[in-house]
């Protein structure tokens, strides 16, 4: 396979192939075959790539999602790839998956934020676990 996908990138003009490639490049790099930074840039520029040859390619978009969201802590950036998938291929699993998944994610992030504006408050409701004790609540805590 990663043959066929060499000689289709050789050709320069099929922008799934380098969707692909960024796929392959990111996995390369999530499992320690080629080096971290090294493997981040060519997975990212060879995504571009495929943008830069077909806009509207919604799996481009997906996988732009993928690396905002899980390698450049985007989730904003993130998040607008995966609608623009949607609004190419309403019907499309993965987007609608990515997208729940960062709508679940920001929401996690605003009640982590809610929850570090009133800590006191909080953690005197844990103190009402277990016996009431604030010890028993953080038993970890030494």
């Amino acid at each position: 396979m990663l043959r066929g996908l060499i000689l289709l990138l050789r050709v320069g003009l099929y922008a799934l192939a380098w969707v692909w490639l960024s796929r392959v490049r990111n996995w390369q790099t999530n499992v320690g075959a080629i080096p971290r930074k090294e493997g981040r840039q060519a997975a990212r520029e060879a995504i571009e790539r495929a943008l830069a040859l077909d806009p509207n390619l919604a799996e481009a978009h997906i996988q732009m999602g993928r690396i905002r969201h899980q390698v450049e802590l985007d989730w904003t950036g993130g998040d607008t790839s995966f609608q623009r998938t949607i609004a190419l291929e309403p019907g499309n699993p993965e987007a609608l998956r990515q997208a729940s998944l960062e709508q679940l994610n920001l929401d996690v992030l605003t009640k982590l934020f809610d929850w570090t504006a009133e800590p006191l408050t909080w953690i005197r409701s844990m103190q009402t676990v277990g016996t009431g004790s604030p010890r028993s609540s953080f038993s970890w805590v030494s």
